[in-house]
């Protein structure tokens, strides 16, 4: 009975630089994948030079899940669709993280979900070398089935969009408070001294909250206890879609025929995306995956236009 030994990675650095190989131009090209039926050969002889026991033993190169006799002659090895190699596969992510502050996810979704975030694209050898002995690397969410179109359109909403929507959403928590005390006033106006009724009372004090909240953005410290973060804000994402986009419909109820078109055209894209994120159907992955994006995107208009005609209402009350 023959016996293998298997040559992974590391052996074979060894071997390119300690044994003789065969030029770059020599290595045989087959489709994607260089093998050398040379490096094979170098590794049992050195192997029989340091006097390893290789007596009933075969020297075959395992490389990702195929398992080279020789240049040509090679069989695969069942993996999980996630690992690039049933060999040696080191992707380890572990539960209950102590401390907290140490997981993955803590500061958000840029944890992964960014450009420079090594979860999806840190470069990951796909092959020890190429057809000019160079090492042949690839982005790791690659090897997840995930297309650079999906993978860059998570990690620029997560970086930039979502940001804008956050900001976008303090400004307009602002205008309302300053909304809510014009309204007020309209019902109150005659048991209210002259100073508070005048038109740019709500205005004011929308952007005394405002001022508030950056005072409060620029104390990191009391920052945490007085907002929310960025890991509580995507923890909660779907309670607050749906706060927004039900505080965006009660708002377009109160606006007139056009403003209200608009912001139901919106509504009607959130929902529709919202829909496809939910349902994530199989035969439409991709379209599954950008409806995130679209989500987001949708939220940012609705929040930008409540806030454009929060600042019209209060402009026109104010002249």
């Amino acid at each position: 009975m023959t016996r293998t030994i298997t040559l992974g990675y590391d052996m074979l650095f060894y071997c390119t630089r300690f044994t003789p190989v065969q030029k770059p131009a020599q290595i045989l090209v087959v489709k994607y994948f260089v093998v050398s039926t040379s490096l094979i050969a170098a590794v049992s002889n050195m192997l029989k030079e340091t006097k390893y026991p290789v007596t009933g033993k075969r020297v075959v190169w395992a490389l990702n899940d195929r398992v080279y006799r020789s240049g040509t002659d090679f069989y695969t090895i069942p993996k999980e669709e996630w690992e690039a190699s049933p060999y040696a596969n080191v992707h380890k992510y572990n539960h209950d993280v102590y401390p907290a502050n140490a997981a993955i996810g803590m500061n958000g979704c840029t944890d992964c979900h960014a450009p420079k975030s090594p979860f999806f694209f840190a470069q990951v050898l796909k092959y020890p070398f190429d057809e000019k002995a160079a090492p042949l690397t690839m982005p790791q969410y690659h090897i997840l089935g995930i297309s650079d179109l999906q993978a860059f359109a998570g990690a620029y909403r997560e970086t930039y969009l979502k940001p804008i929507l956050y900001f976008l959403l303090l400004i307009v928590a602002c205008l309302l408070v300053g909304w809510v005390y014009q309204r007020l006033v309209e019902k109150k106006q005659a048991l209210l001294p002259a100073l508070l009724v005048k038109n740019w009372v709500p205005l004011a004090i929308a952007g005394a909250a405002f001022i508030g909240v950056i005072i409060i953005l620029m104390q990191p410290e009391l920052k945490q206890y007085a907002l929310p973060s960025r890991f509580w804000l995507d923890a909660n994402h779907f309670f607050i879609s749906a706060l927004i986009l039900g505080g965006a419909f009660i708002f377009a109820l109160q606006q007139n025929q056009k403003n209200f078109r608009w912001l139901l055209a919106l509504l009607l894209v959130a929902i529709v995306a919202g829909i496809f994120m939910l349902v994530k159907l199989p035969f439409i992955g991709l379209m599954t995956r950008l409806s995130y994006s679209i989500f987001d995107l949708s939220r940012i208009l609705l929040a930008l236009s409540i806030f454009l005609l929060l600042i019209r209402r209060f402009i026109v009350k104010s002249a």
